[in-house]
């Protein structure tokens, strides 16, 4: 039972650190190329970055649900703890959901820190 708990506490833990991972920027970038490139393409390539990130998750995610309906209606089982299969599946929807959730996060970040340093580091009027 170990080793069938282990191999789903494994797979569970990529997808946790994938989304830590969008939160720290630690995702693999082309930073030598973003770092010679003027502020505002670099807001472009990021924001155009996190778009097809997004992109990619969405594409995932449908291909995903399918199987997880599916294993739902089949009733089926892990081989040992007999945890129902939907259950293991179902965390890939949630963390690509979330993932998309940390994009939107970091795109509005990007842009907002942009506007910051853009206006001298002060906060507009309406912000204070």
């Amino acid at each position: 039972w170990s080793e069938e708990m282990a191999l789903i506490l494994f797979i569970w833990s990529i997808y946790f650190g994938a989304t830590a991972a969008i939160r720290r920027h630690q995702h693999l970038r082309l930073e030598i190329v973003l770092d010679k490139v003027k502020p505002r393409t670099r807001l472009v390539l990021d924001l155009l970055g996190n778009f097809f990130f997004v992109l990619f998750n969405c594409i995932i995610m449908l291909g995903v649900m399918p199987l997880v309906k599916r294993l739902f209606g089949a009733g089926t089982a892990t081989a040992v703890l007999g945890i129902p299969k939907w259950i293991n599946y179902v965390m890939l929807p949630a963390m690509f959901v979330l993932m998309i959730f940390r994009l939107i996060q970091d795109s509005v970040n990007l842009v907002r820190n942009f506007r910051e340093k853009a206006s001298g580091g002060q906060k507009p009027e309406a912000a204070r």
